[in-house]
């Protein structure tokens, strides 16, 4: 060894000696310290004489404005036997208006420096837009004119109409979208909008013609539907200016009422056990869940933070127990999607196909745990934490704070939702928890949907006693009984 060799060693052994040993650190962070005062933005709202209602939400100084346009024209008024209609109409917005073709709109928005997308949903669709303040005046009027008069090319329905057909394909190659669409399938039954993908059906789209969606956009797109979302640096009177310029002309003949919603099974419903074959699968997609109480519920912030508690983040319940301690997964999250009237909360996953049984073991004890009231109050203070200390960042931009208000919109929450948002999650406590995860989180309750190769996990799976299995085809179809 060279003397500068041994110089090193004596240097790097010192060095190391001087920085304490990891288990003399401090493992556990410091506390949360108090909630720094924040106040969201409130919308302003007017309704237009032809009904549309425009609500606006003023915010700078960042020189963007996000607008929505919402019709209530969703997957919501289409007929089952035309599933995907809603998303098909709304897609083909993009493809121009009588008076302007489609490459031409697509071009005049880019030379306004704007960027906007077509979308449809469960209850509404429509258009969103992302401009600067001066080009507002000129984009906003074009994506009105996509909205109120598009020409829908026979050759453009063809092509959408196979887009959407491929895409439901695709659908088909990820066994948590599978498992998803049959979960909310099961719970609501096929003939309540809730359980059908927003997408539609292979066999809904493939008989989809252009007079169906001439006749669609016809009788569901009209003012007294439409809602107007505008945030940025735009003021009330501004907006109503531009909301005027672009659809106070618009007219159109009544929109047919709102259909009825059906039925729904309430909670203590029982358990069913839902199994899709894959076979030669070597993961198992698992998705759990059951129909919830939407976001004006009381319920609705004690749901957060028991969710927030079992499934969300690496640190979550269900991560520290399949991912870390057994290693059946990379990755097991849950989720709680608020709808118009109603919510899902979901658990979904991929697992090695050999510990399919196992994960599904290890999810029942912490639910079951979760519901027998063990939550515990720095379980909470850490849940809430997190959701509070997250609030402020989730609406920093004016895209962000416009999917939040059309949240809104879509939900049919009030608009002053997020006034004192921050507030009632700090003032959810672990009683309040664990009450709402007994009536929420209990297995007994789920719906398991398990999406893998049946040959080496049915018998395994069945041996459980989860509840009623039955077999069905990913179309959501049960299969027949041999």
């Amino acid at each position: 060894m060279s003397a500068w060799s041994g110089v090193s060693a004596a240097v790097c052994a010192a060095v190391l000696a001087a920085v304490p040993p990891l288990a003399a650190q401090d493992p556990v962070p410091p506390p949360a310290g108090p909630m720094r005062p924040f106040q969201a933005p409130r919308p302003a709202t007017f309704t237009l004489a032809n009904g549309v209602r425009v609500v606006v939400v003023e915010r700078g100084p960042i020189p963007i404005v996000s607008v929505a346009v919402l019709v209530e024209a969703g997957t919501t008024y289409e007929p089952a036997r035309q599933a995907g209609l809603a998303t098909l109409a709304a897609t083909l917005l993009r493809e121009g208006t009588v008076q302007v073709p489609g490459p031409e709109l697509a071009r005049s928005l880019g030379e306004l420096g704007s960027e906007w997308a077509t979308f449809a949903g469960l209850t509404h669709a429509g258009v969103t837009l992302s401009t600067v303040p001066s080009r507002l005046p000129d984009a906003l009027k074009l994506v009105a004119a996509a909205l109120r008069s598009p020409a829908f090319p026979a050759d453009a329905v063809e092509r959408r109409r196979g887009e959407a057909l491929a895409g439901l394909e695709q659908r088909t190659g990820d066994a948590r979208v599978v498992g998803f669409d049959l979960l909310t399938r099961s719970l609501f039954g096929a003939g309540d909008p809730n359980g059908r993908p927003l997408a539609g059906t292979r066999p809904g789209v493939q008989a989809l013609t252009r007079d169906d969606v001439v006749r669609w956009h016809r009788e569901h797109y009209a003012p007294a539907r439409t809602t107007l979302v505008v945030v940025g640096p735009v003021a009330p009177g501004r907006a109503r200016a531009l909301a005027e310029a672009a659809f106070g002309s618009w007219r159109a003949q009544p929109a047919p009422p709102r259909p009825a919603a059906p039925p729904r099974a309430g909670p203590g419903a029982a358990p069913r056990v839902i199994l899709v074959d894959r076979p030669g699968a070597t993961q198992t997609g698992i998705v759990v869940g059951r129909a919830t109480v939407p976001a004006t519920d009381p319920l609705y912030f004690p749901l957060l933070v028991a969710n927030r508690v079992l499934g969300v983040g690496t640190s979550s319940r269900l991560s520290r127990n399949l991912r870390e301690r057994r290693g059946f997964t990379y990755g097991v999250q849950s989720y709680v999607e608020p709808r118009r009237g109603v919510g899902v909360l979901s658990i979904e996953g991929l697992v090695r196909a050999d510990a399919t049984d196992s994960a599904l073991v290890e999810i029942s004890k912490e639910l079951r745990r979760l519901a027998g009231g063990d939550v515990t109050a720095d379980e909470v203070g850490g849940a809430v934490s997190g959701l509070v200390g997250s609030f402020p960042t989730s609406i920093a931009t004016v895209q962000a704070l416009r999917t939040r208000v059309t949240n809104l919109v879509q939900w049919e929450a009030p608009l002053d939702f997020y006034a004192g948002y921050r507030e009632r999650l700090a003032a959810v406590t672990a009683p309040r928890v664990n009450a709402a995860a007994a009536r929420l989180f209990d297995p007994g309750g789920m719906t398991w949907v398990v999406v893998g190769d049946l040959r080496t996990i049915e018998a395994p799976i069945r041996a459980l006693n989860l509840g009623t299995v039955e077999v069905w085809h990913a179309e959501g179809v049960p299969r027949a009984t041999p």
